[in-house]
């Protein structure tokens, strides 16, 4: 328990002023517009009149408004409430800024010295005073792939953090199985609002309480959990966080990459809720910064709106930037090489050519310079040898990607090895991958040792395998763009297959139930994915499903019902056409 009167909505009476709250003179610093401020809020006005006339008729003093009337003391949230509710609300641990960027990508972030404009664009629209007129409470930052969306996104929110006005941040990324999905977005950002704003702590409390279903995936749409765990919340301590939102301006969620989400009807949908719950709540001091590829579903509903700042990063990259961001990459990557290069090393000429060559996108530089900075024994070349050919390459990813794969294609099980990864809707291990095409871990490697320019690869068989940018899946999932790299559906099937077996030697650990529900998401995801070539074939269509029925059988022989009725959600038999996918 504690007094301390800051806790308080502004409703503070009796002797809980002697503990020395300082007074803010809104009128005196904020002049005129605080009074209209003030007077447009009438809902929320009444009900801390309300609160006065009840804390006078019952000596009492009234917290955040939480519906309960506390004798003498505020009651402030603790360490384990907030403990409880995390748990309680299974947030994604590895989807905010301070995620291991090397293992949960995306891994980018600003090079010293680069996009301070773009920055203080995005600064001057988030620092904004509430008492401002039409100010948009949503910057939608958009361009192509590789333009620095998410090195920016991370920018801001490290920033806000550290301001502590950062209420929440969610890193979408295709691949991960948790992140290209919005089934877990509102807990995550929930959770991360209860540990940066302890005032809504009984608030979400009291929401999950009241309706279970909030806290469990799948049981309750996006749109009232965000409404019930964020929105109402935050909405309703904002008297409280009106002072210090005055002082330090509102408080942010940054959400990266929302292009990534496979889930685009819901995407839409969450978007047109937001832009709602703006128009109708236009002082809540809370400010949301979005980043994506321009994508239809998510274009049409905010380039139109008038609760939307537009920022288009294709015209906000400088050759300034890139040469910036070049020098940093030149130091560090000449002083990491056991031959040093020339210190003058690249001459002004070939430098400046490379600065157009990039032409202001921020992957195709990064990869480049993995190329160019790779170890010798790859090719027996040194930087200095690879630069000219790197000027050379035309300067667009599928071009950059063919010359990549184009020197390896010759390698045993290539093709598989690159296909698997790509694909995969979860990113598995080198162990995991040798699993899937059956073949011994060290021909996985083999493969993966020269492709270190457009994927991470692990030290060990257990760690991950990450994609440097979801752009190679785009690449390779189009014939047209890749040609002989070309992923055909196949790899899906094979990828839902195998799942369905390591699912089965799972269950021997666990109960058989938790092991199918954690399976699910993976198999049906690809399986879906492959199936949908066969829409217009009937008989392939019918044999598929009977080879997926056997395989289902033979590694769940006593549950082979229950795994079907998993995957499908209804009971499935050979023939059948009408399955569901889970």
């Amino acid at each position: 328990m504690s007094t301390n009167p800051q806790s308080t909505m502004g409703v503070t009476i009796g002797s809980t002023m002697a503990h020395g709250a300082p007074r803010i003179d809104l009128n005196e610093r904020y002049g005129p517009r605080a009074q209209e401020f003030a007077s447009r809020d009438r809902n929320l006005d009444h009900v801390t009149e309300h609160n006065e006339v009840l804390s006078r008729q019952a000596n009492a003093n009234f917290g955040d408004n939480h519906g309960v009337i506390n004798q003498h003391v505020v009651v402030q949230d603790t360490p384990s409430q907030r403990r409880g509710i995390l748990a309680c609300l299974n947030p994604i641990l590895n989807a905010s800024h301070t995620r291991d960027i090397r293992t949960s990508p995306p891994n980018s972030s600003c090079f010293p010295g680069t996009r301070q404009q773009v920055i203080q664009n995005i600064r001057s629209w988030a620092d904004r005073s509430l008492v401002l007129p039409r100010t948009p409470h949503i910057m939608w930052v958009y361009g192509f792939a590789g333009c620095g969306k998410s090195a920016l996104a991370q920018e801001m929110a490290k920033r806000y953090s550290r301001q502590n006005r950062l209420a929440g941040d969610f890193f979408f990324f295709r691949g991960s199985a948790d992140r290209c999905q919005l089934g877990r977005l509102a807990t995550t950002i929930a959770s991360q609002v209860a540990n940066a704003i302890p005032a809504t702590v009984p608030l979400i409390e009291a929401a999950v309480k009241a309706n279970p279903g909030l806290a469990t995936q799948g049981t309750t749409s996006l749109v009232a959990q965000f409404d019930r765990l964020v929105y109402r919340p935050i909405s309703s301590i904002r008297r409280k966080l009106l002072l210090k939102c005055l002082l330090r301006g509102p408080v942010i969620i940054v959400l990266d990459g929302l292009d990534e989400c496979e889930d685009r009807e819901e995407v839409a949908t969450f978007i047109e809720q937001m832009i709602d719950f703006f128009d109708k709540n236009p002082l809540v001091p809370l400010r949301v910064l979005v980043t994506s590829r321009v994508e239809n579903h998510i274009h049409q509903r905010l380039h139109s709106s008038n609760q939307v700042r537009l920022l288009d990063l294709a015209h906000q990259t400088s050759n300034a930037d890139i040469a910036a961001a070049l020098d940093v990459a030149f130091e560090k990557g000449k002083k990491n090489r056991i031959i040093a290069c020339d210190e003058s090393w690249p001459p002004s000429d070939l430098k400046a050519r490379l600065v157009q060559h990039i032409g202001g996108s921020f992957i195709f530089m990064t990869t480049i310079l993995k190329i160019l900075f790779s170890p010798s024994h790859i090719d027996g070349r040194t930087p200095v040898d690879r630069l000219p050919l790197i000027l050379d390459m035309a300067p667009n990813f599928d071009d950059l990607y063919r010359s990549i794969l184009d020197p390896w294609k010759h390698l045993p099980h290539f093709q598989d090895v690159l296909s698997t990864v790509a694909l995969s809707l979860e990113q598995l291990s080198i162990s995991q991958i040798a699993d899937v095409l059956r073949l011994r871990t060290v021909d996985v490697v083999h493969v993966l040792a020269h492709l270190h320019a457009i994927v991470q690869v692990p030290d060990d068989d257990r760690t991950p395998v990450i994609l440097w940018h979801s752009s190679l899946q785009d690449f390779l999932s189009s014939v047209e763009r890749s040609g002989p790299f070309f992923t055909p559906p196949s790899y899906h099937r094979n990828l839902a297959y195998w799942r369905i077996s390591s699912t089965s030697v799972f269950a021997l650990e666990v109960d058989c139930p938790i092991a199918l529900e954690s399976s699910m998401p993976f198999v049906t995801g690809h399986w879906g994915r492959f199936v949908v070539t066969l829409e217009h074939h009937a008989a392939a269509f019918n044999e598929e499903l009977n080879e997926i029925i056997k395989h289902i059988r033979t590694c769940f022989p006593t549950q082979y019902q229950s795994a079907l009725t998993t995957h499908f959600h209804t009971p499935v038999t050979p023939g059948t056409r009408n399955c569901q996918l889970g």
